[in-house]
């Protein structure tokens, strides 16, 4: 995601990157970022960025 990038490009972070056809790397963070997004963000609605980001 182009937003993504620029703003870890600012912040001077360096993304993680598997590596090709190595599906391992991330598992605990793409295991954590389901749970979030289907115990946590599905299950409420919100009106703004900044509501989302409190919540979190």
């Amino acid at each position: 995601m182009p937003i993504y990038r620029r703003v870890l490009s600012e912040r001077a972070v360096k993304p993680s990157m598997s590596r090709k056809g190595n599906c391992y790397d991330n598992a605990a963070m793409e295991s954590f970022f389901g749970t979030l997004k289907s115990e946590f963000f599905y299950l409420n609605k919100f009106n703004s960025l900044d509501e989302l980001e409190a919540g979190i």
